[in-house]
């Protein structure tokens, strides 16, 4: 199975609410817990709009989307605290039909990079939860680990922040 990568639409936000909700699902049934359930269709709008959420279609058209991921240029400033020019990728999501594909590493991984490389931009970034064990062995398969930052939830809880970083040579 091919896949395609492209800018998402607000038009396709349901649809992509269902691959975050199975990607959710997922994350919650191995121990993963990192966002709301449901997750919330106006942020997904909201990236739409802002034009920094991506989708990945499978060639297979009834297959249709079957992953979403957030790219910007704008850091966390809680998270990233240097001036850096860098993408940031996060809210990355398989739903289902393509869990266990390395749809990753194998096709939004190079896309990034493409972009990256065309943009002058010196580093890849990306984040999760420090105590998410799982994500961060993932992670550093082609990311460098740079420490975690202790930081306040929108709910007030504490919460600690692993951080990764792969350079870019442009």
């Amino acid at each position: 199975m091919g896949f395609s990568i492209e800018l998402a639409e607000n038009r396709d936000a349901p649809v992509i609410r269902e691959v975050y909700d199975q990607a959710i699902q997922h994350a919650n049934s191995v121990g993963m817990i990192d966002w709301p359930s449901p997750f919330p269709e106006n942020t997904i709008k909201n990236f739409c709009i802002s034009n920094e959420l991506f989708v990945v279609r499978a060639d297979d058209a009834e297959q249709g989307i079957v992953a979403a991921f957030r790219l910007t240029e704008e850091p966390n400033p809680r998270i990233w605290d240097d001036p850096i020019k860098a993408l940031y990728i996060g809210k990355v999501a398989v739903g289902d039909q393509a869990r266990g594909m390395n749809l990753f590493y194998g096709d939004v991984l190079p896309y990034v990079y493409k972009i990256a490389t065309q943009s002058s931009i010196e580093e890849i970034r990306l984040d999760c939860l420090a105590d998410n064990q799982r994500l961060r062995n993932f992670y550093t398969r082609h990311f460098e680990y740079m420490g975690d930052n202790k930081l306040m939830s929108q709910f007030g809880d504490e919460l600690e922040v692993s951080k990764f970083s792969a350079r870019i040579n442009v």
